[in-house]
């Protein structure tokens, strides 16, 4: 078997970022004999997130391993209600474990991309701990602040703001006054809707991965319009309006702590207020600027974006990972297609872009006219507080 086509030293592949989508190309390459060399900002143990939908199915076909089935790790745990959920912790996890397995992946974690050099012939890669690293490729997957995506679109290189922020949260049910669960017949998503505001919140496993009620979380996003000037204020947004970076749960005042409670008891009804008044003071609730990039290129010579680098989308879509995974799957074809035919590496790229960048885009657009609609909504029912709680898949009505 050929190599990529080049006269450097493996790792011939570099992907930045070791979330999820970037473990789970690693995990798709390795499966076809591809190494891959990937590199993390975040240490181990420093990671936290809420929830997601999950495609076990999908997942087993791009990584080759079943999260199903136990190995030498636990399967993922998923609650399969209106659909397979789990946290982003969790999956993570499973990811992570996997690669650390794997000969074909090297994972260093403490480390980034810091800069980018492209030539005919290889990418000159500088990391945050002054390593020149020589690859044949370099893969953006590292989310919607990616670096990867400043080398392939320099003229559009930042996310958008959406216009609307998300409180989250993941509240352990062991942690809750026995007076206070899950409502026994809703085990699929709740939607409320409320004054402008909107609460979606469902189970997913416990920490160990438990099933059982009373011993699960329970996963709640509360979409907020009105926090702008706290975005600023925070510096989360620039003055162009791109996002910066999340309201970690370090970085929220106590004073605003103090406020949100006061205004959730107006707001949501009861045991959806006990689990956003749990996470409140807790400390556990932390917010997320929803940005979207809908992107005009994946690929620049030898470089490519997947995932939320190269198209940030709304959570109401509910595609963000499995859109990643599949990104994963055609570019690790990509990738052993060029290894056993030596074919050019540009063009190769450029075979892979042609079969995602149309998705990238309508995933992108899908989520702006969402985001749209909901803005439109919200502000037509700001002046009423009566919540109104609904069960539904299409969060787009």
């Amino acid at each position: 078997m050929k190599n990529l086509g080049l006269e450097v030293t493996p790792p011939n592949i570099v992907i930045a970022g070791g979330s999820l989508s970037g473990l789970t190309l690693a995990l798709a390459s390795a499966r076809r004999g591809v190494r891959t060399r990937v590199l993390e900002r975040t240490r181990a143990g420093n990671r936290t997130g809420g929830a997601l939908g999950i495609d076990r199915k999908l997942l087993a076909q791009v990584t080759g391993i079943d999260p199903s089935s136990d190995g030498p790790f636990p399967h993922l745990a998923v609650i399969t209600s209106y659909r397979e959920a789990s946290s982003w912790l969790a999956l993570h996890n499973w990811l992570r474990n996997q690669a650390l397995r794997s000969p074909q992946i090297k994972l260093t974690e403490g480390a980034s991309v810091q800069h980018i050099r492209l030539n005919e012939h290889r990418v000159e890669i500088t990391t945050s701990e002054d390593e020149t690293i020589e690859a044949s490729i370099v893969v953006g997957a590292d989310g919607y602040r990616s670096i990867v995506r400043q080398t392939v679109n320099p003229e559009r290189p930042f996310a958008k703001y959406s216009g609307y922020m998300l409180w989250r949260g993941l509240v352990n049910e062991r942690e809750l006054p026995r007076s206070t669960s899950w409502p026994d017949n809703q085990d699929g998503l709740s939607v409320i809707d409320a004054a402008g505001f909107r609460l979606i919140s469902y189970p997913v496993p416990g920490m160990d991965g438990s099933l059982k009620r009373g011993e699960r979380q329970i996963s709640f996003a509360w979409y907020d319009t009105t926090r702008d000037a706290l975005l600023q204020e925070l510096h989360c947004l620039s003055p162009e309006g791109y996002v910066l970076a999340t309201v970690s749960q370090d970085r929220i005042p106590q004073g605003l702590r103090a406020e949100l409670l006061e205004f959730v008891r107006d707001l949501w009804p009861e045991p959806w207020l006990d689990f956003v008044v749990h996470s409140i003071r807790s400390g556990g609730l932390f917010g997320t600027p929803i940005c979207e990039y809908r992107p005009d290129h994946l690929v620049r010579d030898r470089a490519v974006i997947i995932g939320d680098a190269a198209h940030v989308a709304s959570p109401m879509t509910g595609l963000g990972f499995a859109t990643a995974a599949v990104d994963a799957d055609v570019l690790a074809e990509t990738f052993l297609a060029a290894q056993s035919t030596g074919e050019d590496i540009p063009e190769a790229l450029r075979r892979f872009e042609k079969s995602r960048l149309s998705d990238a885009q309508h995933l992108a657009a899908t989520s702006m006219q969402w985001s749209r609609k909901y803005l439109q909504l919200a502000s037509r029912a700001a002046d009423s507080y009566r919540p109104t709680v609904n069960l539904r898949h299409d969060l787009s009505r």
